[in-house]
């Protein structure tokens, strides 16, 4: 697909024009309305119209409404013919990876909501914690951030080989 500097497709191979993707000439008019005051839409219009190379992830409106998501590169040309920068793009689908990508983010925010999560460093020392273990524990997340498990046992446990070889171990695991 070539488009000019104005943002105007000029040419589209027998790929794209089977695509029922394009449902206009204008690439402003099938850019998601969700995605059209994100930056990253703005960093593209913008590099489009200076005529610059541009890459990222493009947000589309299909010609159903549906969502679909681009891998794209707008690569700048002169155009034997005119005289003129065009660009050719070249673009491979991510929709599949997207959603599924957002899938597993709103798994992980509902295991979030409904367990109580605390994360720890190979070493122990404690990372993150949710507010449902918070609750659980009794702690504000100030009180807990940057200290070690051992707050969370008693001494009589935590001067133990055993404990200590647990992070050892942890620790040998995670980087093997």
């Amino acid at each position: 697909m070539a488009r000019s500097l104005n943002l105007i497709v000029n040419y589209m191979n027998h790929w794209v024009t089977h695509l029922p993707l394009v449902s206009a000439l204008n690439i402003k008019d099938i850019l998601s309305p969700k995605s059209s005051d994100k930056e990253h839409t703005q960093n593209m219009l913008t590099a489009i119209s200076q005529g610059t190379h541009w890459h990222g992830a493009l947000h589309l409106k299909h010609k159903n409404n549906d969502e679909v998501w681009y891998r794209t590169i707008f690569q700048p040309r002169l155009d034997k013919n005119t005289k003129q920068t065009v660009y050719s793009v070249y673009s491979a689908e991510l929709t599949n990876t997207i959603s599924q990508s957002r899938q597993y983010k709103d798994m992980l925010m509902a295991l979030d909501r409904s367990l109580a999560v605390i994360e720890f460093s190979l070493d122990g020392v404690i990372l993150n914690a949710n507010d449902n273990f918070l609750n659980g524990v009794n702690y504000h997340k100030s009180e807990i951030l940057g200290k070690h498990h051992r707050i969370f046992c008693e001494p009589s446990d935590v001067n133990t080989p055993a404990y200590a070889d647990f992070w050892n171990t942890l620790a040998r695991r995670a980087t093997a």
